[in-house]
């Protein structure tokens, strides 16, 4: 019997990043990106980790958003960014770029690093 793929959800604003991400991120995760920043709540409960990647998405500000799904969401909140403390302040818990996410979310979930991944990813200690 084949193993589920792990759900991701993905912040992200810019098409071609979000383009990018979902063909990145898709032969390893299930991929969720959703359209409209009021319905990114509803999500937590139906996904193994967060990836948040820009800071604004709509009129949301991200790091509000975070902070909001940090409170029920207690697996992995990965921020796409070089604003770590903010992001460390609003309850994400491991930062990387977006070359290193692929691997970022392998270590995370507690799946098998590829031969040839890049991470160097940053753990903030609990």
């Amino acid at each position: 019997m084949r193993n589920r793929k792990p759900t991701v959800l993905v912040i992200e604003t810019d098409k071609a990043v979000r383009d990018m991400l979902r063909r990145d991120l898709s032969q390893d995760f299930h991929v969720l990106m959703p359209g409209r920043p009021s319905t990114l709540l509803s999500y937590t409960d139906r996904v193994d980790a967060i990836v948040v990647c820009c800071k604004w998405f709509g009129d949301y500000n991200v790091v509000e958003l975070a902070r909001r799904m940090a409170w029920s969401f207690k697996g992995p909140i990965i921020a796409v960014t070089k604003h770590h403390d903010e992001m460390e302040a609003a309850g994400c818990n491991m930062f990387c770029t977006n070359f290193e996410l692929s691997a970022t979310l392998r270590l995370a979930l507690g799946m098998p690093l590829t031969s040839g991944s890049i991470l160097t990813a940053a753990l903030v200690p609990a």
